[in-house]
């Protein structure tokens, strides 16, 4: 384990902490529970330091920021503490976002009670974070996977399209599912705690007659063509049964490159949907149309085909099998009288009259048997058929209560509570069906239980029969030598993965359950079995389709707050409106109405955004980055660390020796936390190494990048005529795109180039100005990131000199109305940078030969700790109480005349014991006698460029004087220890040593000296800012500053002339 150091919390006093532990060369890992850092603190400092700040800590090397974490446990070591943490998702790719903001600007939901998106920025590091408290009850209760939640917010906002692509994407029959599903998404729903659920079905049937009505809008040419074709596998699938399961098994499978053929031994495909439900519920166009789609895909249709050997199709170049066959075998009990011919059984009923044949009941008594949905169905349709007469008899109704109602406003008579004893046939003849009344019990193991009432026999009149007691699956087809084991009283046999007890052979839907389930189910078994035949066929686990995902919960109170802040809250839920009974009852039009727009738009608005991210996937759709990751999950780490620092009111424990805390958010809090880090670990000064970085590269070519940034730069500036014109240039060996430059993807593309082009120099032109390591007010995170991919803040320098260049903010934005303007100017940019050539010091100097001495002055109390502390940690320092003369600044070092000598220091702390005694040693900092630039307010808020400290009035002085000797300890590790300090440099032979730069620079850094080459002006690299000020008024020109000297700046001016 090296020198790590766990610093809690992202206040001021933790960055300050964190900033001043890296300095002195330590790893730091710095935790902050939220998805920013700083962004729920306040700090003093103006905005622009502020973000400065945090991008600093985030561009640290030395510094490992965990986002989004907590930590769950810290606990004592031999060497130190070890400690688990736990990050939370963000679901963003932090290495990809760019910051374009498109995905919160196509974000449907706003979370409750606040002005964000679920998806939404807020502070550093400068991307998005997705809000998601878990999965909503109503998406994690489909079976088919959709995105419940997802779909409501995009009709809320009148985004259909996308809604209906949403919801295609998971279930392939939204008309149907809009219409005849058991919605256990409502069932989940928490508005249904409050009063009732959202109508959910009705707004999936709402977006589902939309698109139908929307053909050419939803789908080019209105069919739907894949969005990319898959990598053939040349693996082939039969599936058995064009029904729900089958059907979305086969799509599934063609997405993933697999051969598809479906057989199925009715003339239409749709499996129970189109022959068992009838046109009154659904129309069969829709239907059709969806079908359509799948077919589009890839998958192979043949219709009016028997299948009974299914050993076969495995013998004759099918891979793998998916028997999905459903059940379409209605049941009857064998009770006297119920094989006459006018028992009719109900699938067989509903089937004719879904394929369209023609039959009258006209004058007929009809008698349906059972309670559920099927005998609604068959009720209804005999109605449609002639008769006035039809009775539903049953024990108990299962039937959804729409259907029952409608029913009996039809005419249709419900008796329940009977159990059927026999068939009554008269003269050849049914003549009604005899009952006892029934009495209804308890739920037992998920049964109801009845109980048969003695001396109740009754006879119903009827003279027509049909049975509707339940269905069956027909395993007629399979092999007869019970290679494909069948359940008792169920379906047919099969492991987790769906795979029966043949091998390669699947089964998935009601023929696999054993009884008609619903739609949905089927879907949902078709994923699955999808999902397990691919795995098959490629050995690759599949994916895990039923995760195990936190469900988000809200309180009552939740609920009741989320009311108060959406528009539509207190609304009702709407009722479906449907047909007059007059106007249905002879014909077969579809009774249900659906939803108008501005109804959907109400009921989409009930939903309470549980998410809050509803998984509509919008942003994953338009981030051209690959930014957004739903599969992110919660990750462990341990980590062990020599020391730990702690906002007090973050720390986990209290009860742990050798802790350090801070209780107040002031930085210097966090900078006396430091100095007890580092004076326990006894942190040598970093100032000790002293060295060149160099160049790895051996390449003699220049190369052009220009980066489109999404279409923020090359919507406006024409990079790629750009491209093509510099490759005439003679400057210019090599140019390429980039659709962005900023991604980890990039970065290697750009190495990958560098290296087979033999590239020494490389001009990037993207959004970055620069390519020093630095922060500076207009500096972004994507900025940051893509120097660091590049290698700029590593010890070493990358594989070639980089020159960065910003034509996005200075070309695309700053001439947003003319694309010439922005051209040229952007080509400006390009000719200058090809012209510059860095300049380094010939020769640094060597680290510095004496100890760094501090001087502190004043009389507060914290003086004599910052004395104590700056001892402790190997400074030599010296106290001076009061100043009888002027604090000057020449040759890089602080100059203090005392009462017998000139006292010399390289930094200077102020420790004074008032306001009024700051403002008397403010009044003498000089600086050859012309006042320094620094105000009181300069000085409270930071003074460390100037290789200063202040003790500020307000702390305690033990905390004030420790963290003033830590900030001075960290200033000299980080400024002698630069690998290659950019700074200005005196050319002695052109120097007069007139002084004028030594009278000019704010900082006191240059010194003249006098030596065997004559007097003449010199600037300590590692404390030159590099500002310009001594360049532009040396009257020899014999300085220049570390980006041009003169000539280059010629040089530049002619390659923008030419």
């Amino acid at each position: 384990m090296d020198n790590q150091v766990l610093v809690i919390g992202c206040t001021h006093a933790g960055l300050q902490a964190a900033q001043d532990l890296a300095n002195v060369g330590l790893r730091v890992n710095l935790v902050e529970s939220t998805p920013f850092i700083g962004s729920d603190q306040k700090f003093n400092l103006p905005e622009h330091l502020i973000n400065t700040l945090l991008l600093e800590v985030l561009k640290d090397s030395r510094i490992k920021v965990w986002t989004n974490t907590d930590i769950n446990q810290i606990s004592r070591t031999n060497s130190g503490y070890q400690i688990q943490l736990q990050q939370h998702p963000r679901y963003i790719d932090l290495s990809r976002c760019t910051a374009c903001g498109d995905c919160v600007n196509v974000c449907p939901v706003t979370i409750p009670g606040t002005d964000l998106k679920a998806i939404h920025f807020g502070g550093q590091p400068d991307c998005t974070v997705i809000e998601k408290e878990g999965i909503s009850p109503c998406t994690n209760a489909c079976p088919a996977g959709i995105h419940v939640q997802g779909y409501v917010a995009l009709i809320n906002q009148g985004r259909f399209k996308e809604a209906y692509h949403l919801i295609y994407d998971a279930l392939p029959f939204p008309s149907v599912c809009g219409r005849v599903c058991n919605h256990y998404c409502e069932q989940a729903c928490n508005r249904s705690r409050l009063d009732d659920p959202v109508n959910l079905m009705a707004l999936k049937r709402y977006v589902a007659d939309w698109a139908y009505n929307h053909q050419e809008e939803v789908w080019e040419g209105g069919k739907r063509v894949p969005d990319h074709q898959p990598q053939a596998s040349g693996e082939k699938v039969a599936v058995i049964g064009a029904g729900p399961a089958g059907l979305t098994a086969a799509r599934d499978l063609v997405r993933r490159g697999h051969l598809v053929t479906v057989f199925d031994n009715h003339p239409t495909a749709g499996g129970m949907m189109r022959v068992g439900i009838p046109p009154h519920r659904l129309p069969y166009q829709q239907l059709d149309w969806e079908i359509e789609q799948i077919l589009s895909e890839g998958v192979d249709l043949r219709l009016n085909t028997w299948v009974d050997d299914i050993p076969a199709l495995l013998e004759n170049g099918f891979d793998a099998v998916l028997i999905a066959t459903g059940a379409h075998l209605a049941m009857k009990v064998p009770i006297e009288g119920a094989d006459h011919p006018d028992n009719w059984l109900s699938l067989e009923f509903l089937k004719k009259v879904c394929l369209g044949e023609k039959i009258s009941l006209e004058g007929r008594k009809v008698i349906v048997l059972g309670g559920g949905d099927v005998a609604m169905d068959a009720a209804r349709v005999a109605v449609r058929l002639g008769t006035s007469d039809v009775k539903v008899v049953c024990r108990g109704m299962r039937a959804s209560f729409t259907e029952v109602s409608e029913a009996e406003e039809e005419g249709v008579e419900i008796i329940r509570g009977r159990v059927f004893q026999r068939i009554i046939i008269e003269s050849g003849n049914i003549n009604g069906v005899e009952c006892l009344e029934a009495e209804i019990g308890e739920v037992v193991d998920g049964k109801r239980q009845f109980k048969e009432l003695k001396d109740t026999e009754h006879l119903i009149e009827g003279d027509l029969v049909i049975w509707a007691l339940g269905q069956r699956p027909d395993f007629s087809f399979l092999p007869p030598d019970n290679q494909i084991s069948v359940q008792a009283n169920k379906g047919i046999e099969s492991n987790n993965q769906l795979m029966t007890t043949m091998d390669g052979v699947f089964t998935a839907g009601d023929v696999h359950r054993g009884t008609t389930f619903f739609v949905v189910d089927a879907v949902g078994d078709g994923h699955r079995a999808a999902n397990s035949i691919h795995s098959f066929l490629t050995g690759q686990p599949g994916a895990d389709l039923i995760q195990s995902r936190q469900e988000s919960t809200l309180s009552l109170a939740e609920m009741q707050s989320r009311l108060k802040t959406r528009k539509s809250a207190r609304l009702e839920r709407l009722a479906i409106p449907c047909l007059d009974v007059e106007d249905r009852v002879n014909n077969f039009k579809e009774v249900d109405l659906g939803l108008l727009e501005k109804d959907a738009l109400l009921e989409s608005g009930r939903c309470l955004a549980c998410g809050p991210c509803s998984e509509c996937m919008a942003c994953v759709e338009v981030c051209e980055t690959g930014a957004i990751n739903f599969d992110q999950i919660i990750s462990s780490s341990i980590i062990e660390v020599k020391a730990v620092i702690s906002d007090q009111n973050a720390l986990l424990r209290e009860d742990l020796e050798g802790l350090i805390l801070y209780t107040s958010s002031d930085p210097m809090a966090g900078s006396a936390a430091a100095f007890e880090v580092i004076k326990g670990l006894e942190t040598a000064p970093a100032a000790l190494g002293i060295g060149l970085r160099h160049t790895s590269g051996t390449g003699t070519k220049t190369g052009l990048i220009l980066c489109q940034c999404g279409g923020e730069i090359s919507n406006i500036v024409n990079t790629t005529a750009l491209c093509n014109e510099a490759l005439d240039w003679p400057e210019i060996d090599y140019t390429h795109e980039l659709a962005y430059s900023c991604t980890a993807e990039a970065a290697e593309e750009l190495k990958q180039i560098i290296k087979e082009q033999h590239l020494g120099k490389m001009v990037l032109a993207a959004c970055s100005c620069c390519s020093l390591d630095q922060v500076c007010y207009s500096c972004t995170y994507q900025r940051l990131r893509c120097k660091d991919n590049l290698g700029i803040f590593d010890s070493l320098k990358p594989l070639a000199e980089l020159e960065f260049i910003n034509i996005r903010e200075q070309c695309a934005w700053a001439h947003r109305q003319s694309k010439k303007k922005a051209t040229d100017a952007a080509r400006n940019l390009i000719r200058a940078a090809l012209g510059r050539k860095p300049v380094i010091p010939a020769d640094l100097p060597e680290k510095p030969s004496h100890p760094i001495k501090v001087l502190v002055i004043g009389k507060g109390a914290s003086a004599g700790a910052c004395l104590k502390s700056l001892t402790s940690l190997g400074l030599a320092a010296e106290s001076l109480e009061v100043l009888s003369g002027d604090v000057v600044r020449s040759g890089a070092k602080f100059r203090v005349q005392g009462l017998v000598n000139e006292i010399q220091a390289d930094c200077l702390v102020l420790a004074p014991g008032s306001g009024a005694e700051l403002d008397h040693i403010s009044g003498f900092l000089k600086l050859n006698n012309q006042s320094l630039l620094i105000s009181r307010e300069r000085l409270e808020l930071d003074t460390l460029d100037f290789g200063m400290a202040l003790c500020p009035l307000g702390l305690d002085p033990d905390i004030s004087g420790k963290a003033a000797a830590a900030r001075i300890f960290a200033w000299v590790s980080r400024t002698f220890s630069q690998d290659q300090p950019r700074s200005a440099v005196v050319d002695w032979q052109r120097c007069r040593g007139c002084g004028t730069c030594q009278d000019i620079c704010g900082y006191g850094i240059p010194e003249i000296i006098q030596d065997e080459r004559g007097t003449y002006a010199v600037i300590n690299p590692f404390l030159c800012q590099d500002c310009g000020i001594c360049t532009a008024h040396c009257p020899s020109g014999a300085i220049a500053p570390a980006t041009h000297t003169s000539s280059e700046l010629n040089e530049i001016l002619e390659m923008i002339l030419n």
